[in-house]
């Protein structure tokens, strides 16, 4: 019985030894980023960069070939540019401001009007790419980047409507301001400058600055950091802009006729869970309340082995985590009403974007943190996701060409105009009559 204890303090020692003589073994070949000493980030980068966009042009060939508007794009952003010129910047829609797509909006005024949707969709494939930026940055210590790059564009993402679209740039800029709040404190003037310009432009362009302002507010109060203050009230202000734009133009859904308690498991079970792991049919098939208790086990798993992995991932992963189940509530507390709006499989995906890009950062982080065999099912559990990716609307349909360029003298000589627009039914109507 007295050796049993003795026993197992040996086997501390000898374990913590070799995790010692791995970490130092690991830093002597990778610098803080993870990535081979021999290979300058910037080249990293570079790789993230064209491996991104390469997976891009394969899920929507036609934003790159053949720029159409999507919705909001003309209806709002360049019907109000053109109309309203440098106003339109104040205005909200949807009980927001909109900053950067309305200054996309407004710099592509100054171009041919038949280049503007190709305007549109390569501002947005470079707020893509500035996610990636961040994710190579040497103040988030992120080992192996191009991993969680990846995962910004290989998630599933049945409809495709993140990618490549101004209207839905939010989604991925608003991982931009997360990891902006994560990192470690600037040490030149030009990474302050670029922090209170990612927290005032992305800030003012989604709403859930909301969700990340605590996360400065904390720091600033934890560490007591003069740049940690000031960036925290700048994001408060924003934050509070946000807050008053909604107070003065709140939206609220009809409620829907088909909204019942029971639709919460359906939604949790066979959209958040299923069609995550298993596409958008398989789901549907299952009974939602096994697949809420499978999520229910395996984010508490997920959650158990972050916890004991080293803190390099882990300072993204957990936070991640958070932040992406925040953003499914508060999208959830919108539908309040009409739940049932959400649970079809392809039905305003957008909204289950963030999670699923965390909980894949998160399995990510554990696939190279953890030890040997636990490397396992982590793996697996990304095959998975990558199976359900790949194998359900991988490549989305291209949108229709409803022959915009056509309109580009009608457009200067400022007629009164209806132009059909992506997706069906949707007009833009410029110089209406008084």
């Amino acid at each position: 019985m007295s050796g049993t204890p003795l026993r197992a303090g040996k086997e501390g020692v000898r374990a913590s030894r070799v995790s010692t003589a791995h970490e130092a073994h690991r830093a002597d070949f990778t610098d803080a980023s993870g990535w081979p000493q021999k290979v300058p980030t910037n080249f990293w980068l570079a790789v993230s960069v064209t491996a991104i966009t390469a997976v891009l042009f394969a899920r929507k060939p036609d934003a790159f070939l053949n720029p159409q508007f999507w919705a909001e794009d003309g209806t709002v952003f360049f019907a109000q540019a053109y109309s309203d010129g440098l106003s339109s910047l104040t205005f909200t829609y949807s009980g927001y401001y909109h900053l950067l797509p309305r200054l996309v909006a407004l710099v592509a005024q100054l171009c041919p009007y038949p280049l503007a949707p190709a305007i549109y969709n390569f501002a947005a494939l470079g707020g893509m790419w500035a996610v990636v930026a961040k994710l190579h940055s040497p103040r988030l210590r992120l080992p192996y980047p191009l991993a969680y790059s990846l995962v910004l564009v290989l998630v599933p993402h049945f409809t495709g409507e993140v990618f490549m679209n101004l209207t839905n740039v939010q989604w991925p800029l608003a991982l931009l301001l997360f990891l902006t709040a994560l990192q470690d404190p600037p040490k030149r003037r030009l990474d302050w400058f670029c922090d209170i310009l990612v927290i005032t432009l992305v800030g003012l362009s989604t709403p859930l600055v909301v969700l990340v302002c605590p996360v400065w507010v904390v720091r600033a109060l934890w560490l007591r950091s003069g740049w940690l203050v000031a960036v925290a009230a700048i994001s408060l202000l924003v934050a509070c802009l946000q807050v008053q734009a909604f107070r003065s133009n709140p939206v609220s859904l009809a409620p829907s006729a088909g909204h019942e308690q029971s639709v919460w498991v359906e939604l949790l079970g066979h959209k958040a869970f299923g069609t995550f792991f298993l596409g958008r049919q398989v789901p549907y098939k299952l009974s939602p309340l096994v697949l809420v208790a499978a999520a229910a086990v395996l984010g508490t798993w997920l959650v158990w082995r972050l916890m004991k992995s080293p803190p390099t991932g882990t300072r993204v992963a957990l936070p991640g985590l958070a932040f992406g189940l925040l953003a499914m509530a508060a999208a959830f507390y919108k539908f309040r009403v009409a739940a049932d709006l959400l649970v079809p499989a392809s039905a305003a995906i957008r909204y289950f974007y963030l999670p699923w890009v965390v909980t894949c950062w998160a399995l990510v982080t554990l696939v190279i943190e953890e030890r040997r065999w636990l490397r396992v099912p982590p793996a697996l559990l990304l095959i998975v996701i990558l199976h359900s990716s790949t194998t359900t609307v991988f490549r989305t349909p291209p949108f229709k060409d409803l022959g915009w360029a056509s309109y580009e003298g009608r457009l200067e000589a400022r007629e009164h105009l209806w132009i059909p627009i992506n997706p069906p039914g949707w007009r833009i109507k410029v110089n209406e009559p008084p």
